[in-house]
């Protein structure tokens, strides 16, 4: 039988990390499990060097973890939420592995051809490398998640 009792839910604030972390909320109520809600605060080394320079002072910081709070908000189970900096990809493939997350709920933008292959995929490597199986939740997903405990029932 599949448990979960820790989820990963990483975010880059886009559509689909809305609607991943909705569903996300959907298994943790069935499973009654805790929710970590990750933010991932990229440097200039791991943005690229076409990116303008990002700023990553404390108040940045707290920026993002304001955002992160109204982006997960949630009235009932646990929830613990997180501002990281470092590049993505392998801060959340080391954090699901060290916080022993039994799933990992992430949005993908669903990006294919040369838009992938220029850009990489975060999800596709979080996928590759995690320890623990990762459910990839589309933007578009968000309308579809007005029922997503039919999703959780289908896990469980």
């Amino acid at each position: 039988m599949f448990i979960v009792n820790t989820i990963l839910c990483p975010t880059d604030f886009h559509d689909a990390s809305q609607a991943a972390f909705e569903v996300a909320k959907s298994v943790a109520e069935k499973f009654e499990a805790k929710i970590i809600a990750l933010h991932v605060a990229m440097t200039q080394a791991e943005y690229s060097n076409w990116a303008p320079e990002l700023p990553l002072d404390e108040e940045d910081l707290a920026e993002r973890a304001n955002e992160l709070a109204k982006l997960t908000r949630h009235d009932g189970g646990e929830i613990e939420r997180l501002v990281l900096v470092g590049d993505p990809e392998s801060v959340i493939v080391r954090e699901a592995e060290e916080r022993h997350c039994d799933l990992i709920v992430m949005g993908t933008t669903g990006r294919g051809g040369i838009g992938r292959l220029l850009l990489g995929s975060v999800a596709e490597h979080v996928s590759r490398k995690a320890h623990c199986p990762v459910l990839l939740v589309r933007a578009n997903a968000l309308a579809m998640t007005r029922d997503v405990a039919s999703l959780a029932g289908a896990v469980g």
